[in-house]
């Protein structure tokens, strides 16, 4: 049977920490895979129960404090061994990438035990073997923001696409996991895309990529895990139709009232946001850069939220750099309407690719030290640089994904740059 440790780091890989909160579906699911491995397995779960991977991840940048204290709290809550307790919760460290193999190697608190950590874990495999385990792979319930005051929250249904790793798409339906609404206050022309917004569920999810993900950049690491309050997205980019409406004038390189506005710098994005929340009465702003990867990533932890990768049937990029081993496909040379193509498992048309899209965040060269609550990083470096996220048609797909990041400076108008916003709770 499978080892219960790398089974759990690819089952977290797989679900998401919804699992790390679920005791009863991680029982079931682990017995399922690894059999017999009863002690270890039913560790795992009473660990979950005693709120350890959740202790874990807030507060991770303090691990070496809490480490020994969780493992004595544990064995003593549970009337452990010292060494199953001892395991338990480095398992839960290893899989959650709190610390790592070098970090434990010789650093075993209490009683003298000679323990060590043996087992290193592999990367998640790119075939799906749990994909037959239809009974679990099904969405997890997520805290959803409350209706905005004077709009109502309206359900909808929407076709994305699953792209295996040969390149082969596959519409699905599936219904939004909050619903949407639509700002009524705005008088845009009638055909003009109304500004609809999605709501965002709360969770916990990994920022950043692993090693290991292909043609990934040093400034996408390290993986840290984030917490991230509902909140509600832009179902669209911005569109030319909503920016000349707001703004009075159009700076797009490439016309056309559904596509969306570009050549705006970030001091641009946050003008528009100010005089729309003029007219409407509200607090719209550009999205942070956790709570865009966030969104972005739709529970899932692969480069794309589509699963295997990207196709320019699926976004809008330069078709002549795909990802991975994709084969080539079309470059359309400029934006297309943000309605068109396929949305990403959450709804969100065109997070990957079309218009790099502006965050609120400064940029570092590296995640250490960044906020784990969702919150923009305002503090360090130049505060003049300002993320983008997403990729656009001019570049490859390996910008699209979803942990690609890139900078600009907060001046800087480009035909390659837009933005869509965001609406705190």
């Amino acid at each position: 049977m499978a080892d219960p440790r790398q089974t759990l780091h690819d089952l977290i890989r797989r679900f998401g920490f919804s699992l790390a909160q679920d005791p009863q579906k991680c029982d079931r699911v682990m017995k399922v895979l690894c059999g017999n491995s009863g002690a270890q397995v039913s560790a795992i779960v009473a660990a979950i129960e005693d709120k350890i991977p959740t202790e874990l991840v807030q507060n991770q940048s303090n691990w070496h404090d809490i480490r020994g204290d969780l493992i004595y709290r544990f064995k003593e809550n549970r009337k452990l061994n010292h060494e199953l307790a001892l395991w338990t919760v480095d398992t839960w460290g290893l899989v959650l990438g709190i610390w790592s193999q070098r970090d434990l190697d010789g650093s075993n608190p209490g009683e003298g035990s000679s323990y060590s950590i043996r087992t290193h874990l592999q990367p998640v495999e790119t075939t799906d073997k749990y994909a037959n385990l239809s009974e679990w792979n099904k969405p997890p319930v997520y805290d959803l923001p409350p209706t905005p005051p004077s709009a109502e929250i309206h359900p909808y249904e929407f076709t994305t696409a699953r792209v295996s790793f040969q390149g082969e798409v596959t519409p699905y339906n599936r219904d939004s996991p909050g619903g949407k609404f639509i700002e009524t206050s705005l008088d845009l022309p009638i055909d003009g895309i109304k500004l609809e917004m999605v709501a965002i569920p709360g969770g916990i999810f990994q920022m950043g990529s692993p090693d290991y993900e292909e043609q990934r950049t040093m400034d996408e690491g390290p993986q840290h895990w984030v917490t991230v309050s509902p909140f509600f997205m832009g179902r669209y980019q911005i569109t030319q139709a909503q920016y000349e409406r707001i703004m009075g004038v159009n700076p797009s390189c490439f016309p056309g009232k559904n596509h969306p506005v570009e050549r705006v710098s970030w001091d641009d994005a946050q003008e528009f946001i100010q005089r729309l929340n003029r007219i409407s009465g509200r607090a719209y702003r550009l999205p942070t850069e956790a709570e865009w990867e966030y969104a972005a990533r739709a529970g899932t932890d692969t480069a794309f939220s589509y699963h295997g990768g990207v196709t320019p049937e699926i976004a809008n990029y330069n078709g002549n750099s795909p990802y991975g081993t994709l084969p080539k496909g079309e470059y359309r040379t400029q934006t297309v309407a943000v309605d068109s193509l396929y949305p990403n498992p959450w709804g969100l048309y065109h997070i990957h690719g079309n218009v790099w899209e502006w965050v609120e965040d400064i940029h570092h060269d590296h995640y250490r030290g960044a906020p784990t609550d969702g919150s923009a990083w305002l503090t360090g470096d130049d505060s003049r640089k300002r993320v983008v996220r997403g990729g656009s048609w001019h570049f490859g797909a390996k910008f699209a994904r979803s942990a690609s990041r890139d900078w600009y400076y907060q001046i800087f108008r480009s035909g390659y740059y837009g933005f869509r916003i965001a609406l705190s709770a």
